[in-house]
């Protein structure tokens, strides 16, 4: 038997995108379009922060600054 907490937890940003909960940033953030949930804000917060860990790393990697990745992340 599958709750309403199970659905929401199993949330994807796919999910959240095509309900119009989300919506990409261009700075390569996720922001919360609408239904501002817990689940909602839980699934934003650890998207983001795995991106901006990703950003960091690209622009450590390639001697550029995180903002310059994240512009580039934002455009895509």
């Amino acid at each position: 038997v599958m709750t309403a907490g199970m659905a929401i937890a199993s949330l994807t940003v796919d999910a959240a995108k095509s309900q119009g909960l989300v919506g990409e940033r261009m700075d390569g953030t996720l922001g919360i379009v609408a239904g501002a949930t817990p689940e909602v804000n839980a699934l934003v917060a650890a998207t983001n922060q795995e991106r901006l860990a990703k950003y960091n790393a690209i622009a450590a990697k390639n001697g550029t600054g995180v903002d310059q990745v994240r512009a580039l992340a934002g455009k895509k």
